[in-house]
């Protein structure tokens, strides 16, 4: 009887185990994502595992360290491929590693390019003109330091460690690598300071090997959700003092220009149209939103340098197809022309047509080639109220803009009485939303799209253009 007990014993222990599903992990050679203390591995990656893991037991899905010797880039990346471990918790993605390994497009947290220099020596390294740059072997930034520094000498080494030592012993100016890390060490050492560079904003994933079955990657999807819903990575950023260098994968972080109705800056907040159907739909996909309003040429330069997430809302050209991925679905449209005064009206066709007139256009929007029929002398302007005043002063004979937003000025200004729209399209033209031209910016472009056409069909999208006094488009 008691043996009969014992081998029921040992079949129900052996079917609790071999139903658990087991995803092996290694510790990374980099502080603060990954710390080692007695045996425990803590860490901003590290609470990120642990958080994971009580959600998924739920499901029997478990991650666990196949031991806890630190190891290299190159070696996570190289066993995660053959399959010796099967996720990996916290690494950069680019196009080569989204075809070798899967992934799950909900980003951990966004970080940027940084140097850590020797305290004080900031403005030394950067007046140099032949830097001593380290970087850590098989990392996105060590790809992108001939970019960053073309004339520029470029040390490799296998761990933080090793670059932090010869950092020391002053045998490199400066460490390139990731905000996360370099932040971190700044603040916990006395002898170096984090240098912040203008440089493409960037997230850390979760991988996979390939022969991961894709419904346990939806599992550890889905409690990643889970737990960025309750703010634990914002938590976790917050505990290890990075959060003035990281920021929560869920923000995207956007950049715009004063243009009412569809987004302007009044007071402290971002209103208009446009703002208000962008962060209803990116909130019910689960993101927060931050908005930047900024002169045209300055909020097209940010998203070209990628630090930036998006920029709305544009015209699409040839052009910038080449530097942007845009969302499919349209999000506004406008009707473009010139706007100028009444007393003009006989004779506005020539005064367009004469080389000796100006006509003012803001400098950075993408106008539609149309425009380019009209042979009048082109003054740059900051903004659509700009324009419209130097059309009141007589300073130029037409305002080259958008019928809603000239409107918007003619009226606020108290130039209704005074003056004319002359439409030049022959059709409405459609506003996107854009992102950066990296894998993130292609998954919100994808995602974005697909909501914001959902959300269209809805009565709170109704009541947003009725709130602009915008029947339809």
């Amino acid at each position: 009887m008691k043996k009969s007990a014992l081998a029921l014993f040992i079949l129900l222990l052996a079917g609790l185990i071999f139903s658990q599903t087991i995803l092996y992990t290694y510790v990374q050679a980099v502080e603060p994502k990954y710390i080692v203390e007695k045996g425990i591995v803590k860490g901003v990656c590290g609470d990120i595992i642990e958080a994971l893991n009580r959600e998924l037991s739920k499901q029997k899905i478990s991650i666990v360290y196949r031991d806890f010797n630190a190891k290299t880039n190159a070696q996570i990346l190289e066993d995660l491929k053959k399959g010796k471990i099967q996720i990996f918790v916290g690494l950069g993605l680019n196009d080569e590693r989204a075809k070798e390994y899967k992934y799950i497009s909900v980003p951990l947290y966004s970080l940027n390019e940084a140097l850590l220099v020797l305290k004080g020596n900031a403005t030394r390294v950067f007046a140099k003109t032949n830097l001593r740059i380290g970087v850590i072997e098989s990392t996105l930034t060590s790809r992108n330091v001939e970019r960053l520094f073309p004339q520029g000498r470029t040390f490799t080494y296998k761990t933080m460690g090793e670059a932090l030592n010869a950092l020391s012993k002053r045998s490199i100016d400066a460490i390139l690598h990731t905000s996360l890390s370099l932040g971190y060490y700044a603040s916990k050492f006395d002898n170096f300071e984090l240098v912040r560079l203008i440089a493409e904003k960037y997230y850390h994933y979760i991988l996979f090997s390939k022969d991961v079955p894709d419904r346990i990657v939806q599992a550890v999807e889905s409690a990643l959700k889970n737990i960025i819903s309750r703010d634990e990575i914002k938590r976790i950023l917050k505990l290890y003092g990075v959060d003035h260098y990281v920021k929560e994968g869920n923000l995207v972080e956007l950049v715009t220009i004063d243009w009412p109705p569809y987004h302007y800056f009044d007071g402290n907040k971002v209103f208009g149209v446009d703002t208000e159907v962008i962060t209803k739909v990116l909130t019910n996909l689960g993101f927060t939103v931050s908005i930047q309003v900024l002169p045209p040429s300055r909020a097209i330069q940010m998203l070209n340098q990628k630090t930036v997430d998006g920029i709305f809302s544009v015209w699409r050209t040839a052009e910038r197809e080449q530097l942007f991925e845009y969302s499919k679905e349209p999000l506004s449209y406008t009707y473009e022309g010139f706007w100028y005064l009444k007393e003009n009206e006989k004779i506005i066709r020539e005064l367009l047509n004469n080389r000796s007139s100006a006509c003012a256009f803001v400098n950075g929007y993408g106008y539609d080639k149309i425009f380019e029929n009209f042979k009048c002398s082109r003054l740059l302007v900051d903004s659509d109220e700009q324009g419209i005043r130097l059309v009141y002063r007589g300073k130029v004979v037409a305002f080259a803009t958008d019928y809603r937003s000239g409107h918007y000025w003619v009226e606020k200004l108290g130039y209704t009485e005074r003056f004319s729209f002359m439409s030049v399209s022959k059709e409405k033209r459609p506003q996107y939303l854009a992102f950066s031209k990296t894998i993130q910016g292609k998954l919100l472009s994808q995602v974005f799209s697909q909501e914001l056409k959902k959300f269209k069909s809805s009565g709170a999208y109704v009541e947003i253009l009725k709130k602009y006094d915008i029947e339809n488009w």
